[in-house]
């Protein structure tokens, strides 16, 4: 049995061969605090499969057993946020107003202590029923809250626009906006119904719709909340939502493309970090529509690896307010408000790594980080 009087930290990089007394090739089942320290003990505080926690204001998101629960911090089922949402990760980013944002690839939600409402506007499933005549048609639905229209959904025939449109798509919370088209393609407001018929006044047509309407931003994995925005990686695309609504996208213009899968997104006041699986990239500016683009270094970006900390707790000449620490390449690498990434562990700890769950804690005073494998 081989004993050390002093820890010196893990090292993997060196031959192993020429460690110095106290460094370790691996450490199994201990917890690092400057010092080797016993791991703590663990209670159950729910029962079955679980995946994908978060820790909100409001609780903690999990999924247990395909189902997305609120958990209260006994461990207490609050309620069910999504029913079946399947057993691919979950990703969460908190919003300004404290709502939840949540996205497996497939499904996302919107999540609150109280209820789970859909990213975006909904667009009218089905355009009704109509007469049979020469006039193409269309509906929306406009929101009640604040007015928003949603993106339209056309007529599979034409209809004459002197007779009732029947089996519209009646929605809690909004009315349907009818569009006819009399003229050839540009379509006119015709009225608004918030039953399912609509009944032809026999005013004149009102505004032309024009398009530019906002829709729900497309179903991605990262999340990361950034200047009023909410940026969303959908494979090789980093989608934005509009300033200050968080939950609305406009397709047309909104969007960063890139060359590889993106496996990161992490925002400073200064730009926002993109993580891909061939470099990590910082994209200066305040405003999606005007980012400088630089590579500030190569080599696979773990996804799920960024975790946002308190650089206080680092060495002095590493303190820069907050940051975040994610891995490239199988480094731990600082990421700085100013758009710095810095090596930290690459002359002495590396571990490529596709994918992980990561967190930091503090125990005794030291700010530890947690990677997970997936």
């Amino acid at each position: 049995m081989i004993t050390y009087d002093k820890f010196l930290g893990l090292n993997n990089v060196d031959d192993p061969t020429r460690l110095k007394p106290g460094e370790m090739l691996v450490a199994s089942n201990v917890d690092i605090a400057g010092t080797l320290l016993s791991r703590r003990g663990r209670a159950l505080l729910k029962a079955g499969g679980a995946h994908s926690l978060h820790e909100s204001i409001f609780g903690l998101l999990a999924v247990v057993d395909n189902d997305l629960l609120l958990l209260d911090d006994d461990g207490t089922e609050l309620r069910t946020v999504y029913e079946t949402i399947g057993y691919t990760r979950v990703w969460f980013e908190d919003l300004p107003d404290g709502r939840v944002a949540f996205s497996n690839g497939l499904i996302s939600g919107l999540a609150t202590a109280t209820e789970t409402t859909a990213w975006g506007m909904p667009i009218p499933v089905d355009p009704g029923v109509g007469l049979a005549g020469d006039t193409p048609y269309m509906v929306t639905y406009l929101r009640s809250s604040d007015g928003r229209e949603s993106g339209p959904t056309y007529g599979t025939m034409r209809i004459d626009p002197a007779q009732q449109i029947i089996g519209l798509p009646a929605l809690a919370g909004h009315s349907i906006n009818v569009y006819l088209a009399p003229y050839g393609e540009a379509m006119f407001l015709a009225g608004n119904t918030a039953t399912d018929t609509w009944t032809p006044t026999g005013d004149p047509l009102g505004p032309q719709f024009v398009g530019g309407v906002v829709e729900a931003p497309p179903v991605g994995t990262v999340l990361e909340a950034w200047h009023g925005r909410m940026l969303i990686a959908d494979g090789t695309t980093l989608w934005a939502t509009r300033p200050h609504q968080p939950d609305l996208c406009d397709r047309s213009r909104d969007f960063v493309q890139f060359e590889h899968a993106i496996t990161l997104l992490y925002g400073t006041g200064a730009g926002v970090f993109v993580g891909t699986e061939k470099a990590l990239h910082f994209l200066a500016g305040g405003d999606i529509s005007d980012l400088q683009f630089r590579t500030a270094t190569r080599g696979r970006v773990t996804k799920g690896s960024a975790v946002e900390i308190d650089t206080a707790y680092l060495p002095a000449d590493f303190r820069s307010g907050r940051g975040a620490l994610c891995i490239v390449g199988g480094v731990l690498t600082l990421l700085t408000s100013a758009g710095q990434a810095i090596p930290l562990t690459a002359a002495r700890y590396q571990r490529e790594v596709a994918e992980v769950v990561a967190t930091s804690r503090l125990r005794d005073g030291t700010l530890q980080y947690l990677a997970s494998p997936v």
